[in-house]
């Protein structure tokens, strides 16, 4: 029924005995051992396997992808565009959906590039992952339901049932079966034996060849040939053979989505028949169940209704110092919290009789309180965060906290909705939300974002403090905020006042006096020189002048340690390029030439 919607002319799957090879490749016809005809992997699936293969040696290489996040980029593309050729040869037809969740990955990876956060990275490589499975799925008209109340248990057969219903695809692809008499075939079978052959040998040669270094002769021989690194070839040896079960995974699903196995199981009706079965308990019984909670969230709110109403005015509760601790308290809780009102809201729909297909009204009303007592949470919650933010400016942490919560409050939302409106698709919304929401944090560049946003407040005067350590820890992204603060300070000449540098003008030899001699100018050197003539007549500094100079001082050991890690090499590489990277370099260029 639903997969009428994304029809194509893709070959059903065949019988026992009969051939897995991917729809549209070559296949040899061939026999078993009972005599029975059947059809033999063709070229175009050994070329679709290797290509496989292929793919998993460079995503064994590329993890962690923070380390080579523009690898990341190009393993993206060159997978969605291999899946692109693959269902094209195959016959696959797009959908609307299958576009926008190729077009989404694709679109989020260009953040490899745009971003030096390597959690960043992360999310985004699982999630191009991710999508490509499920485009592959969606591309050939497997789909439970495209567009309906089923996302997640589509891509639960995606990810993990279509694989395994061909498990030696693989294998069969790559190494055929005997009767198979294309001279084609065979040259292709004598190059994967030759290449299995000396795959084999690579180990053993490796150790001899080791183990008889210690001739000096041999060793200068072996040194000559191209000072042979073992540490490097195991490595990649070790690669290829992590990348092999990775293959049987991809290639398996490929075949397994291109022939449409399994379209008789886990299909809708029996996803619904399945949760229809389960709904064994009474509607009253589940309501009580529910309620005391919910009475014990409304005494709590009335309870605490000055604590948390603080943070929507402005102001701390009385018998608090500190806004982090107010920012801080009661967070993880709040996430336990909502991970267990989330829970008893799956039971709830899962096992609530029901009259119909419909949740019933008590089961909408119980889940609906869940969810308003939880928006309530976050609502408090978020405003402490921005509370704390505006005193105290942003980080990372600060950041992903506020991200988080949003994107609960989303799906919180999205469950309320669904009470009101049952039809509404919440579980797809919810993934909606959560591929823009990521798709910011990907494209926006985040930690240059977090950086310039408080050195705009520091320069403005609006934060009396701005972190250096904790903008080092930005890393690429951080350089050219960190190098304007400290240019606003040499403009203020709050820079004179700095003890490191007037220690300089008298021969002292601190971090920031070592940075200034290596990248200062004639105005650096003028400004330590008032410093030391401030200090020689007895003036004082006022804690504003302190203060600044103390951010001066970390602005230049942040910035001359990032040129010290650049000096020695640790910012090469075209894998690991990224363009908060180049604005680094560049910055740090200009501010080596005084500019």
């Amino acid at each position: 029924m639903n997969n009428d919607l994304l029809e194509a002319p893709l070959p059903v799957s065949r019988g026992a005995g009969s051939s897995e090879s991917a729809p549209g490749g070559d296949t040899v016809s061939g026999q078993t051992g009972d005599g029975r005809a059947r059809e033999l992997p063709g070229v175009r699936d050994t070329v679709f396997a290797l290509l496989t293969l292929f793919a998993g040696y460079l995503f064994v290489r590329l993890v962690p992808v923070s380390d080579s996040p523009f690898g990341g980029l190009l393993f993206t593309l060159f997978l969605f565009l291999f899946g692109a050729v693959w269902l094209r040869l195959s016959g696959g037809r797009q959908s609307v959906l299958s576009v926008a969740v190729a077009a989404s990955a694709c679109i989020m990876s260009a953040g490899f590039f745009l971003t030096g956060n390597g959690t960043v990275h992360t999310c985004i490589m699982i999630w191009a992952v991710s999508a490509w499975a499920y485009w592959i799925y969606l591309s050939t008209g497997n789909s439970i339901a495209p567009l309906g109340g089923l996302t997640a248990a589509d891509f639960v057969k995606a990810a993990f049932v279509m694989p395994w219903a061909s498990p030696a695809a693989f294998g069969r692809a790559v190494f055929g079966r005997r009767g198979d008499r294309s001279g084609l075939r065979k040259a292709g079978m004598a190059v994967l034996w030759i290449s299995l052959g000396l795959a084999v040998a690579l180990l053993p040669t490796l150790i001899i060849i080791k183990v008889l270094r210690y001739d000096p002769g041999f060793s200068d021989l072996v040194m000559k040939l191209g000072s042979l690194r073992l540490d490097l070839l195991l490595d990649h040896a070790w690669s290829l053979v992590l990348a092999v079960p990775v293959a049987f995974y991809v290639f398996g699903g490929m075949i397994s989505c291109g022939g449409r196995k399994l379209s008789g199981a886990f299909t809708g009706d029996q996803v619904r028949g399945a949760a229809g079965r389960i709904r064994v308990f009474p509607k009253l019984m589940c309501v009580f169940s529910v309620a005391p909670l919910i009475c014990v969230y409304l005494l709590f709110f009335v309870s605490q209704r000055y604590y948390y109403l603080s943070a929507f005015t402005g102001s701390l509760p009385e018998g608090l110092m500190s806004y982090s601790e107010y920012a801080r308290s009661g967070f993880f809780e709040l996430c336990g919290v909502s991970a267990f009102n989330a829970f008893v809201m799956l039971l709830v729909t899962l096992f609530m009789k029901r009259d119909g297909d419909r949740p019933s009204p008590a089961q909408r009303a119980v889940s609906g309180m869940l969810c308003c007592c939880t928006l309530v949470l976050i609502a408090t919650a978020l405003a402490k965060m921005f509370l704390y933010i505006d005193r105290f400016g942003l980080t990372q942490k600060r950041v992903y906290t506020t991200w988080f919560m949003v994107l609960l409050a989303f799906g919180f939302i999205a469950a309320l909705v669904r009470q009101i409106a049952p039809r509404f698709n919440a579980a797809g919304c919810f993934i909606c939300v959560f591929a823009v929401m990521l798709a910011g944090l990907a494209l926006s560049g985040v930690d240059g974002r977090i950086a310039d946003y408080n050195a705009d407040r520091y320069i403005s005067g609006e934060l009396a403090d701005f972190d250096a350590a904790a903008m080092e820890e930005l890393g690429d992204d951080a350089v050219p905020a960190v190098i304007r603060v400290a240019r606003h300070l040499e403009e203020q000449g709050f820079s004179a006042g700095d003890c490191d540098l007037a220690s300089a003008a008298s021969g002292g030899d601190g971090p920031a006096a070592r940075m200034l001699k290596e990248h200062g100018n004639a105005e650096k050197t003028a400004a330590v020189n008032r410093a030391a003539e401030r200090a020689a007549s007895g003036g004082s500094l006022t804690k504003a002048d302190e203060a600044a100079c103390r951010v001066y001082g970390a602005c230049l050991e942040a910035v001359g340690r990032y040129a010290s890690r650049d000096a020695e090499g640790g910012l090469e590489g075209l894998f690991s390029l990224t363009l908060p990277r180049v604005r680094a370099r560049r910055e740090l260029i200009r501010a080596a030439q005084g500019s």
